[in-house]
C-alpha cells in the first residue's frame, strides 16, 4: 500500500503548498497553494510532482508577448461578468475577478470560434486559448477545458469543466455535415443505409449497424449511449422519446 505523502511546505516552481484540500478531483488529493503572485489554486498532487503545473497560470502570462500592441479589447461591465469585445465587434464573457490575468492582451475569434491571443516564443508565433488562462490546471493533453453549453465565447468559470479528452468529446454536439439531427446517425451514399456509429475510447469508432430506416439506426444509437456512457450519455435527454429505459 503507498504511503500518504504530504507536500505542505514544499515547493514546486511559483507555488508553495500550504495544505491538503477537503476537495478531491478525479479520485485525485488536492493541495491548496500559494503562488508568487499573490493568488491562491488548488492544484493535484500527481501534477504537482510532475511539472505540470508550476504556477497559478501566471507563467503563461508572462510569456505572452501580443504580436498587435495598438490593438485592445473593449470591455463592457455587466452586473454578473465582464464582455469583452474584439475590433469586430465579436464578444466574449468572463468572470470580473479574471480581468486581470487577461486585460493586458489582446483577444481575438478564431475561425474555430474560440477565444486566442498570440505571443512570440524563440522566434516562432504561438498561441495560446483564453480558456487555457482562466483553467491553468488543464494540462491540454490528457485534460482540456470543456465549454459546458457548447458556446465558446462563455469563458465564465460555472460554464468551464476540466475534463478527459474522452469526455470532453462527448459533449462536442452534431458535426456540420449531419443530416439525420442525431449525433452518430448518418446517410451512407455508397451503401444507400443509414449507419449508426459511437465513439467507444480513444476516440476509437465503433460502427453499431447499418440500417434501412432512419429510426432504427437512430435507437440503435441510443442503446449503445446508455450501454458505453450511462448517465453521461450526451443524448440522454432523447432516450424517453424512442422508448429507451
Amino acid at each position: 500500500m503507498n504511503k500518504k505523502y504530504d507536500l505542505t511546505g514544499k515547493r514546486f516552481g511559483k507555488l508553495t503548498v500550504i495544505g491538503e484540500s477537503p476537495n478531491k478531483k478525479w479520485g485525485q488529493r488536492l493541495w491548496v497553494c500559494k503562488c508568487d503572485c499573490g493568488n491562491t489554486v488548488e492544484v493535484c498532487g500527481g501534477n504537482l510532482k510532475s511539472g505540470h503545473t508550476n504556477s497559478c497560470g501566471c507563467i503563461n502570462l508572462e510569456r505572452i508577448k501580443c504580436l498587435s500592441k495598438r490593438k485592445h479589447n473593449v470591455y463592457i461591465e455587466h452586473e454578473d461578468c465582464l464582455e469583452g469585445q474584439d475590433d469586430k465587434g465579436n464578444s466574449f464573457f468572463i468572470d470580473k475577478e479574471d480581468y486581470n490575468k487577461i486585460c493586458k492582451y489582446y483577444w481575438y475569434k478564431t475561425q474555430e470560434e474560440y477565444w486566442a491571443t498570440s505571443y512570440a516564443m524563440n522566434g516562432k508565433t504561438k498561441t495560446i486559448k483564453l480558456h487555457q488562462i482562466i483553467c491553468p490546471e488543464a494540462d491540454g493533453k490528457l485534460m482540456v477545458p470543456d465549454h459546458l453549453d457548447r458556446n465558446p465565447s462563455n469563458n465564465r468559470k460555472n460554464n468551464l469543466a476540466v475534463k478527459s479528452r474522452r469526455d470532453n468529446s462527448l459533449n462536442s454536439g452534431l458535426q456540420t455535415n449531419n443530416k439525420s439531427g442525431i449525433m452518430g446517425v448518418s446517410w451512407s451514399k455508397t451503401e444507400n443505409k443509414w449507419r449508426a456509429s459511437i465513439n467507444i475510447s480513444n476516440g476509437k469508432q465503433r460502427i453499431i449497424g447499418r440500417y434501412d430506416f432512419k429510426i432504427d439506426a437512430i435507437i440503435a444509437r441510443l442503446k449503445a449511449e446508455k450501454e458505453y456512457y450511462g448517465d453521461n450519455a450526451p443524448q440522454k435527454s432523447l432516450f424517453k422519446e424512442y422508448g429507451i429505459e
